[in-house]
């Protein structure tokens, strides 16, 4: 969908209200073109209009009608100025300082730290750029009422009423009734009726209606901030990132005293795009405001330089806040997780301290300070000032940490049943069925399989309805674990019955199957389940791991476009040695997508070491192979002048059957040469251990990834750090290199023959191709090309499509032991 502003659209005409801006277009300059809704020139005279006529696609159009009707300005204007100039006086409110880093053409300015000068003297002052002279006021225009009265609220209830009902029953009933109610509201009530109907369509997948309905609602009510943020969005969601951020933008000029969520949304849309520095042209506009309205803005500044890695600057507003806005909680919890991220524990624990300080009852506090001090003196401190509501989950917290004593020296198996007991006392009734979950975990790892059943059932006994799916998941991995599969087969079986609206429930039966090597009906329990669940993007995951096919990929990605999940198993697929689309610079492509829609989910960070480490290693030691096929196959064979006037006996083939011909030899000394690979496990390891992941592990102490089948398996311990969980993953994956590494370049080498062989086509040809019809022919023809032979080059050992499916194999072992792994798969925390 590419929403736009059609050229008689309402829009024109609303945005000045009554007119355009003659002469001068005063757009906001934030160094860059962003196409489609905002020019970035102050322009004035013919050639000025022609240049600044950008907004909202260029559909300004030229100064046509009554002079009467514009507003002419002879000085460059500030964002403030303009909006004053364009809005009556019974709506123009008090310019805010928000804004005093949008600079007109001519003062750009270059932020390199927003952050110079803190602590900061935020004083509420005028921008110092508003003009001497006011402009001539606009045509008075009726000020639409701000506050609704009773009777408003009473409509808009009854209207919002029956817009639901049909909203469930059909998308045009629902419209059609809207639409012949607005006539009968007054402004405000009319924005809010456009922004249900933009919400509806997105719903129903209607994205041109929706973009139409938000859009109306920005006209209706510019002030309002909803509007432009709804819209915002939906330009994200669909891809237009750059137009999404045009569009705070101009949402900023219009909402002085709501700007806040648009302005930390700008922020974040800022730093999804890459661009840091308009980010922090927004946070500098902040340095003369006052703390007290603006500090959750700086707080998100403050999060966005953490997760670019300036762990300095990030400190460094953590401390100013934590001076300024003491009696926020999520202040100091997120200094503390940054500190902790970077590894200093010493400077966590005293954040933590301090936060508890000024705020004694707030949990997450708390709980971080268990995890730093690891006292038993902690606890009871916890259990006298943390809020009542939450002592039971402290009991929980210490029977862990004697649960830990008992793995470490075999003591604390008594305090830790003492400790569940007590958690049990004090929980709440409809929360009792976790601490019994909790208490089985605990006996089974105590070695008492049996009382661990008991407190099973009792769980079962006492879960609401809703949850009932967590406990037939930990009694499957209890009796799987146990090795009673049938009885675990029968636990499933059981839970589709009961609980078949849940997806995890079909997801763990095809995992189950998995794990048994039963694929066959692991994709058969997969598809039963995409029937009825359709839109779950780790169902399709699953199948594209099954099947291992791009078409089925393809499916998937169409239904769940913004699945990690499932450009994590693209990625795989690209990866796998045995694929015929085999690729390196694909997989990176998936990978990014996989971190950015899905950042919690761990197997992407892990496949981006294997990757990494796969294109270091390939380019190191593909060297004497491209060499090799340079002079071993001569490309001129195929596509020579003359090739047609050869001896029937050596043209007998068409141009297919020779390029597959032309294939195959190369093929055979892509086999030839990584059978002949030999090199030490030491030289091997070398080589990786130069690949520098250090960009990798911030993004990944920032995402914090808690699932995932590899990344669990590559977790060294059940508490272990993202970072340590990385480090661990590297050490395994390049352990596996050291087995696979010949067929990857098998497989590499493969595939740079095939591309050889399509450059000189294309030369031979005279044909010019994009970028993108480039990889579509040389997709085709890797699809076309023969497989190369795994037998041919480790014959001492059989390979299988699958044993690459799923990340693990070719001897990745991971964790430290399967009670540790059975653990980590737990459901519930």
């Amino acid at each position: 969908m590419r929403a736009s502003y059609p050229p008689n659209s309402d829009m024109r005409a609303s945005y000045p209200p009554g007119g355009r801006v003659r002469d001068r277009v005063v757009v906001i300059n934030h160094h860059h073109h962003y196409g489609g809704w905002g020019g970035e020139e102050v322009s004035q005279g013919r050639e000025g209009t022609q240049r600044g006529n950008r907004i909202f696609n260029g559909k300004i159009g030229n100064n046509v009608g009554s002079p009467n009707r514009y507003y002419r300005s002879n000085e460059r204007q500030s964002p403030q100025k303009l909006k004053a100039s364009i809005i009556p006086p019974t709506q123009a409110k008090k310019p805010q300082p928000h804004y005093g880093h949008l600079k007109n053409k001519g003062t750009q300015q270059k932020i390199s730290s927003w952050d110079r000068n803190l602590p900061i003297s935020f004083e509420s002052s005028p921008p110092s750029t508003l003009p001497s002279t006011p402009l001539p006021p606009p045509p008075p225009q009726p000020s639409p009422p701000q506050t609704l009265s009773p009777t408003h609220r009473s409509t808009y209830k009854n209207f919002q009423r029956t817009f639901l009902q049909l909203s469930r029953t059909s998308y045009p009933s629902a419209v059609t009734f809207a639409l012949q109610t607005l006539p009968t509201l007054d402004g405000p009530l009319k924005s809010k009726v456009y922004l249900e109907l933009g919400e509806l369509s997105k719903k129903f997948k209607k994205y041109d209606q929706a973009f139409k309905y938000y859009k109306k609602s920005t006209v209706i009510q510019p002030d309002n901030s909803s509007g432009w943020f709804e819209l915002s969005k939906l330009l994200e969601e669909v891809g237009r990132l750059d137009d999404s951020y045009s569009v705070l933008k101009r949402g900023l000029i219009f909402c002085d005293d709501n700007s806040e969520t648009l302005l930390v949304r700008a922020i974040r849309a800022s730093e999804k795009m890459g661009r840091i520095d308009l980010a922090r042209g927004h946070l500098a506009g902040l340095k003369r405001s006052d703390i007290s309205k603006v500090w959750r803005t700086v707080l998100e500044g403050a999060l966005m330089e953490s997760r670019a890695g300036n762990y300095g600057v990030g400190r460094k507003v953590f401390q100013y806040l934590m001076s300024h806005v003491p009696w926020y909680g999520p202040i100091y919890y997120e200094a503390f997780r940054l500190e902790e991220r970077m590894g200093y524990t010493h400077e966590a624990n005293k954040i933590v301290r301090r936060g508890l300080r000024e705020i004694p009852r707030y949990g997450p506090l708390w709980f971080g300070a268990m995890r730093m001090e690891k006292s038993e003196e902690i606890y009871e401190e916890a259990r006298q000032k943390i809020s009542k509501e939450l002592v039971w989950k402290v009991w929980i917290e210490e029977a862990g940490f004697w649960e830990r004593k008992f793995l470490e020296d075999g003591e604390g198996a008594d305090r830790a049943r003492f400790c569940l007991s007590r958690a049990v006392g004090k929980c709440p009734s409809n929360l009792l069925w976790k601490v019994w979950l909790v208490g089985g975990r605990m006996e089974l790892q105590f070695g008492r399989p049996g009382s661990a059943y008991k407190l099973f059932v009792q769980s079962y006994t006492d879960v609401p309805e809703k949850s009932l799916h967590f406990v037939f998941l930990e009694l499957l991995r209890f009796e799987e674990y146990r090795g009673n599969f049938s009885v675990a087969r029968s636990v499933l079986a059981k839970a589709r019955e009961v609980c078949g609206n849940e997806w995890k429930v079909f997801l763990e039966s095809v995992l189950f199957e998995q794990r048994r090597g039963n694929f066959a009906l692991a994709l058969k329990y997969v598809e039963k389940a995409l029937r009825r669940h359709g839109g779950t993007g780790r169902l399709w995951a699953a199948k594209v791991q099954l099947v291992q096919d791009e078409a089925v990929l393809d499916a998937a990605l169409n239904e769940v476009p913004k699945s990690g999940e499932v450009w994590c198993e693209g990625a795989r697929v690209c990866l796998n040695p045995f694929n015929n689309g085999f690729g390196l610079p694909k997989a990176a492509r998936y990978l990014d997508f996989a971190i950015k829609f899905t950042p919690q989910y761990g197997d992407s960070f892990a496949e981006t070491v294997r990757h990494r480490l796969l294109n270091h290693a390939l380019d190191t030691y593909m060297k004497d192979l491209c060499d090799l096929l340079d002079t071993a196959v001569s490309l001129d064979t195929l596509y020579s002048p003359g090739w047609k006037d050869e001896p029937a006996t050596e043209r007998n083939l068409d141009e297919k059957g020779r390029r597959k011909a032309l294939v195959e030899n190369f093929v055979k000394v892509c086999e030839t040469h990584a059978r002949s690979f030999t090199r030490s496990d030491q030289e091997i390891d070398d080589l990786l251990g130069e690949v520098d992941l250090s960009d990798l592990e911030v993004r990944v102490s920032n995402a914090d990834p808690n699932y995932g089948s590899m990344w669990f398996r590559c977790r060294p311990h059940i508490h272990s750090t993202s970072i340590q969980t990385l480090r661990s993953s590297r050490e395994l994956i390049m352990e596996e290199l050291r087995v696979t590494l010949p067929l990857y370049l098998a497989a590499h080498g493969r595939r740079l023959g095939v591309e050889k062989l399509v450059r000189k086509e294309i030369s031979a040809k005279g044909l010019r191709l994009s970028g993108e019809e480039f990889d579509e022919m040389l997709d085709e023809r890797l699809k076309e090309a023969p497989p190369f032979s795994p037998e041919d080059v480790t014959p001492d050992r059989e390979w299988k499509l699958l044993d690459f499916a799923t990340g693990m194999g070719g001897g990745l072992k991971g964790g430290d032991n399967d009670m540790k792994i059975w653990r980590a798969l737990s459901s519930v925390v």
